[in-house]
């Protein structure tokens, strides 16, 4: 990131701007690994983007927990500040967690 002053958040920002994709999903993109971004004004396309970050942030840790990977140092940095943001309880994650789990688990046997 340093090296090139860039990272992979700015990329895909540019390329969501560049295929004229919707500015709340750019901005999504651009910010999802800064938790500070959960601190801006929430309102219209920022509002999207965050709730779109927080559903990503919510989705990568349900996924890591399904196929048994421990929560990596984001999860730890946005976790929170996600939920927070939701207004989510962390035991009602694990309620949503614990159904979506079951599910895909039900979809992996039906797929082989």
């Amino acid at each position: 990131d340093a090296a090139h002053s860039t990272n992979h958040a700015v990329a895909g920002y540019m390329l969501a701007r560049s295929w004229g994709l919707k500015p709340a999903v750019a901005q999504a993109i651009r910010f999802h690994h800064d938790p500070a971004f959960f601190d801006a004004t929430s309102s219209g396309d920022t509002l999207v983007a965050q709730n779109l970050m927080a559903l990503g942030v919510l989705a990568e840790h349900i996924v890591a927990s399904f196929v048994g990977f421990p929560d990596d140092a984001y999860w730890s940095l946005l976790g929170p500040r996600a939920l927070e943001f939701l207004g989510m309880s962390a035991e009602e994650l694990a309620e949503k967690q614990s159904d979506i789990c079951d599910d895909l688990a039900e979809m992996q046997g039906i797929r082989q």
